[in-house]
């Protein structure tokens, strides 16, 4: 039965009864301890919009509140740790809630937990939609084109009363659906860990984060100014060059009687213009579709910045570049996104990537939400991004986060004593072990006479950890791929340690089809693509192998476009899990560590009663920015040092992440 609690009463149907907001509260109860919940609302902002429903059901009854009651009177329902409430999508409905002040205890999101149980699928494989979802498990068409219709003048057409309605009658079955692959993956921890984590994120897009206009426009004009300065750059080399098809005559001289000079015609922001010239400057812009394998033409940093010694004009490309980067997505698109209610940015977070990391941004109907975490780390940028009056920013993160996580991860006897005799210099030791004529030099040596060795092995310190190789190496530093190469396996012989921790790590995964990602926790990232590499593997016996070499041999037709494209497939499939099973558990364990550590903050905040007095406005994979009175800076900085480190206590002992918090005006990590 479907039930409407409002203060406006209407006439009951067969299936649809209008009760007080009372009868609605005594009603609560009777639904057991298992909560269906969703919210309809004017739209995707919780300081903007309003909540037009507020559904709360099971597969039997249903509650509606709708527009007339303040929800304020469910505080007790939802702060009743005896509920536990499940919703898709949460972390938007937990933001109106929060205008209330309410707080939900204990809460199970369908749509994260779907994240989690398939990490490592793609999108189109598993789509986490709550139409897609239900019909996945259940064959049930869920209509969502009434969506668009609700508003506070159609809430209460039967129509719009029942598809409302459904979208709370199937969560719970859905729920116990999903139960069935957390107990066959023992995700119970990671699940536990995630749906506590939902409030906090839910809490971090609330609160937003401050931007001074007048400090983000002054950035823009002198980004503007910069641009063009580079510009000019550009334009007096192209006149250098003196390449008739790339140059017109300026005519405006020809008012005064003076002599028409050459101008650059090209478009330097259309990549179309300058893959010509890059070309004929013998600079490869080559780049391979990783999902496709193509070979396109590109003009990106990536791709054309190691090949900058190959003319004087490349850095002064990628200079503009930059700058057009920081004018048009870091312009007037942030202050537009500024609510007009808070004077605040309430950007989007994704919980869940396939390595268990947060992401920032996104695109929702007509938004594109900037990214807080990739924001250009310079004064400029981050100065911008302030305080409110009487209060301060604490920006605390992690030393050497990932690096410690792999040390302890891999146990690498020369890694733990770096750490155990705090040498302080990473790179300047990576090269000491890579290279033999630095071997008996002191790090503060190598790093003020051997620059260039020292700027090697950082490259293939953050290769490794990111899941690079020898081409990634030769890519950032501008070398050979053989030069890279060298350096990479160079590397691995300095830390025998991290080859056999990785190859641990890749074996499992082959063995048991996904990466742990974090053993304490149990998240785990799943590889679908070793189904057909495990199919390849039981038919390419030793007829298959046979034939292949025989074919090869003649250069037939079945080995260029039958024979050679399985194989070359076959170990891509085993060259992308390496690269996964060397990155996912050091950044997702890594980030783990963080959430949890938000979680233990966000849990102070309630018991002290500083919730929404003091504001958690970013979380940067290792770094996490909460905005505190003047007076309670000090103390609130010690305990989110605290609770960063304890986190961190919680997963390793052997070496110990440290967390340093920094308090000012603005951001300044």
């Amino acid at each position: 039965m479907i039930y409407v609690v409002s203060k406006q009463l209407a006439l009951n149907t067969a299936d649809i009864n209008y009760i007080t907001p009372d009868e609605g509260l005594k009603k609560i109860p009777q639904l057991g301890n298992l909560i269906g919940w969703d919210t309809e609302t004017t739209g995707l902002s919780a300081h903007s919009d309003r909540v037009l429903l507020l559904q709360l059901g099971n597969q039997k009854d249903q509650l509606l509140f709708d527009n007339t009651i303040d929800l304020s009177i469910l505080k007790p329902v939802f702060e009743n740790p005896n509920y536990l409430f499940i919703g898709h999508n949460l972390k938007f409905d937990i933001q109106f809630l929060y205008k209330y002040q309410i707080i939900p205890v204990n809460i199970y999101d369908t749509m994260v937990a779907e994240r989690l149980l398939y990490l490592g699928y793609a999108a189109e494989e598993k789509p986490l939609a709550l139409k897609e979802c239900l019909f996945r498990y259940f064959g049930v068409m869920l209509d969502k084109n009434i969506r668009s219709t609700i508003t506070s003048s159609t809430i209460y057409k039967p129509e719009v009363i029942k598809y409302s309605a459904k979208d709370v009658e199937y969560l719970i079955d859905l729920r116990q659906e999903q139960l069935n692959r957390i107990n066959e993956y023992s995700l119970h921890k990671a699940i536990e860990v995630e749906m506590e984590f939902v409030k906090v994120l839910a809490y971090t897009e609330f609160c937003g984060i401050k931007l001074s206009e007048p400090k983000w426009r002054k950035k823009m004009w002198e980004e503007q100014v910069q641009m063009q300065q580079v510009l000019k750059e550009l334009e007096d080399w192209m006149v250098n060059y003196n390449n008739p098809k790339y140059l017109r005559k300026d005519r405006q001289l020809d008012l005064f009687g003076g002599e028409p000079e050459p101008v650059c015609n090209i478009n330097w922001a259309s990549s179309k213009q300058v893959v010509p010239l890059f070309k004929e400057l013998g600079i490869d812009t080559s780049k391979k579709n990783k999902r496709t394998g193509k070979i396109s033409d590109s003009v990106e940093a990536k791709i054309v910045g190691p090949q900058k010694h190959k003319s004087t004009l490349i850095p002064i490309y990628l200079r503009y570049k930059a700058l057009e980067k920081c004018v048009s997505t870091y312009g007037q698109n942030v202050i537009d996104q500024i609510n007009p209610n808070t004077g605040r940015i309430h950007t989007n977070f994704t919980q869940l990537v396939d390595t268990a990391r947060l992401s920032s941004g996104g695109t929702k109907g007509k938004i594109k939400y900037i990214n807080l975490q990739n924001l250009p780390n310079n004064a400029e940028t981050r100065e911008a991004f302030v305080s409110e009056p009487a209060f301060v920013l604490i920006d605390a993160d992690y030393s050497a986060q990932e690096q410690i996580v792999l040390a302890n991860e891999s146990m690498d006897k020369d890694l733990l004593h770096f750490y155990d005799m705090n040498l302080g210099d990473m790179h300047s030791y990576n090269a000491s072990k890579i290279y033999p004529h630095l071997k008996d030099l002191d790090l503060k040596t190598i790093k003020e006479k051997y620059p260039e060795e020292r700027n090697r092995a950082k490259a293939a310190g953050f290769a490794i950890n990111y899941g690079g190789d020898g081409n990634t190496i030769a890519e950032n530093l501008g070398i050979t791929p053989e030069e890279g190469a060298a350096i990479f396996d160079s590397y691995f012989q300095a830390f025998p340690g991290l080859k056999g921790y990785f190859d641990k790590v890749t074996k499992e995964a082959v063995k048991k089809g996904y990466i742990t990602i974090c053993k304490k926790t149990g998240h785990k990232r799943f590889l679908p693509e070793l189904k057909k590499y495990m199919d390849n593997q039981r038919n390419f016996d030793r007829k298959f192998w046979e034939q292949y070499r025989a074919e090869k041999a003649i250069g037939s037709d079945k080995f260029k476009y039958e024979l050679y494209p399985i194989v070359k497939e076959h170990f891509k499939i085993m060259q992308g899990v390496n690269k996964k099973a060397l990155n996912t558990p050091i950044q997702g364990t890594s980030a783990i560590i963080t959430k949890i550590a938000g979680i233990k903050f966000f849990n102070y905040l309630i018991k002290t009663g500083l919730i929404f007095k003091t504001k958690i406005v970013n979380f940067i994979h290792d770094e996490i920015l909460v905005e505190e009175s003047i007076e309670r800076a000090d103390k609130t900085a010690k305990v989110l040092k605290h609770c960063m480190e304890s986190s961190g206590s919680f997963f390793y002992t052997r070496v110990r992440l440290k967390a340093t918090p920094i308090i000012g005006e603005y951001w300044k990590h």
